[in-house]
């Protein structure tokens, strides 16, 4: 069956489609200062040289398993993660659970239809409550029938006779932050923000936004229906899947011949801000790509890629200093939804550029292993957001 078949087959089973939701990054949560050696590497990256004259940072930000174990503590416990669509999660009850960054979560719809995100962590000895994907009435622990309604409010507690001092509402499941654009989630699990991550939300959001209106795309991605999703393991450091997204283009018309016949590079266009990097580009002769794309980076680890009827999110998942998971959901304008043709055509273009992106990705991490390889210099006129994503892990390490 090929997998245009696969997502039809899901779609006439009401969407009951099996996602593989747990992330175990590996890293010690205890990292909380600054080692010396860390603070050195650090430091030989300088926030001051212009991109006409600076470094890359170097090869240890890449292999280093106590300058990974930092980085996880400061970047990805302290930012919006990019996570999964909504899919899963149609009526009340529906919920999606996994880990990420040694972090159970569960993410959940309540009677109200509103999606609330909680650590999967039971207040009373600390076992997750739900695995993998589903539906409940309410959220029963294993381990001792301690239960939470679909709001994370502790209802009903086993044998507690003789207990003193214990009130339900000090014991609730806790809150995760969250937040969307249009149906792809976002968690945030920093709880000691001076300024309301909902509120860095927006700002991080807002030049994507703003760029999918200008190009005659919708913001809220309502008019899309969900096709597919698929797991891509590759041995690299996660930062070097996030250079090679971030190169302004710089690979494409040598690594993915076929997707550059299909897009007028002489128009290619870069939007860099904060924590955030588009690239335009008007696209010719190719339907799955239609009149042009935008490619969108949110720091720091989902991409956005909106061209012609297609939308896919690539989510980066740490796993180790030298191993990543790639997750790619994809999605097609309502009236391609059935069209079996098109979507199998679609897919093999597109798992082509992933395969090739792979390949890229690994062979580059190969040679920031030897003893060849330290530090690079950027391209000015490609390699703006590539050095913008630099300027903003320096932020977060330094901070």
């Amino acid at each position: 069956m090929n997998i245009i078949k696969k997502v039809l087959t899901n779609t006439q089973k009401k969407n009951k489609i099996i996602l593989i939701n747990i992330y175990k990054a590996k890293f010690n949560t205890k990292v909380k200062a600054r080692s010396q050696f860390v603070d050195d590497e650090i430091k030989k990256f300088y926030n001051s040289t212009p991109i006409e004259e600076a470094m890359t940072p170097p090869s240890s930000w890449y292999l280093n398993k106590e300058f990974y174990d930092y980085e996880m503590e400061k970047v990805f416990k302290n930012n919006w993660l990019g996570m999964c669509s909504d899919t899963q999660l149609k009526k009340p009850g529906d919920f999606i659970s996994g880990e990420l960054i040694n972090q159970p979560y569960i993410i959940v719809k309540n009677e109200q239809n509103q999606i609330n995100a909680f650590y999967n962590v039971c207040s009373h000895h600390a076992s997750t409550i739900a695995e993998g994907t589903g539906h409940c009435k309410e959220l029963v622990c294993p381990y001792h029938g301690w239960t939470y309604n679909l709001n994370g409010s502790l209802t009903k507690c086993t044998s507690m006779k003789g207990i003193k001092n214990f009130r339900n509402k000090d014991n609730n499941l806790k809150s995760i932050n969250i937040n969307n654009i249009g149906n792809i989630l976002f968690l945030n699990f920093n709880k000691n923000n001076e300024v309301d991550p909902n509120t860095n939300f927006q700002l991080l959001t807002l030049p994507f936004i703003n760029s999918l209106k200008k190009n005659g795309f919708k913001e809220n991605f309502s008019d899309l229906t969900f096709v597919s999703r698929k797991e891509y393991p590759i041995k690299c450091n996660w930062k070097v899947f996030i250079d090679n997204y971030c190169d302004g283009g710089y690979h494409v018309p040598f690594a993915h011949k076929q997707l550059s016949d299909n897009l007028d590079l002489s128009s290619y266009a870069m939007e860099i801000h904060k924590k955030c990097s588009l690239q335009v580009v008007n696209g010719k002769n190719d339907k799955r790509i239609g009149k042009g794309a935008v490619y969108c980076y949110m720091y720091p680890n989902i991409m956005f890629n909106r061209y012609g009827p297609w939308l896919d999110i690539n989510v980066v998942i740490p796993v180790s200093e030298t191993e990543s998971i790639v997750v790619i959901e994809w999605f097609v304008e309502n009236e391609f939804a059935n069209d079996s043709n098109f979507l199998n055509e679609s897919f093999e273009k597109s798992e082509l550029v992933q395969k090739e992106d792979v390949w890229l990705c690994e062979n580059v991490m190969k040679g920031i292993k030897s003893d060849a390889y330290d530090k690079g210099r950027y391209v000015p006129s490609k390699e703006g957001p590539a050095y913008q994503f630099h300027q903003d892990l320096l932020g977060d390490l330094t901070d």
